[in-house]
């Protein structure tokens, strides 16, 4: 079910740089913690979801995402 509803966004993102367009928002927020969980237990996303991806990796190189980091995130394998 989840899959299916991440390959929905992906197919809604042609042409977005966010959730909402050109606006970061709480969605973007929300989104990019629960995916980077997911990794964390072995739920990665799937590659073929290109926009999602594209999307996680323009959250993560925000200074906020980074900024965001506890100092242990590592050690557990995931980034917030």
């Amino acid at each position: 079910m989840v899959r299916d509803n991440l390959a929905w966004l992906d197919g809604l993102m042609g042409g977005k740089s966010f959730i909402a367009g050109d606006r970061f928002t709480v969605a973007d927020i929300i989104l990019y913690v629960a995916l980077d969980f997911g990794a964390s237990v072995g739920q990665a996303l799937d590659p073929a979801l290109g926009r999602v991806g594209a999307r996680m990796a323009r959250v993560a190189a925000r200074p906020s995402a980074a900024g965001s980091l506890h100092e242990q995130a590592a050690a557990t394998g995931m980034r917030v």
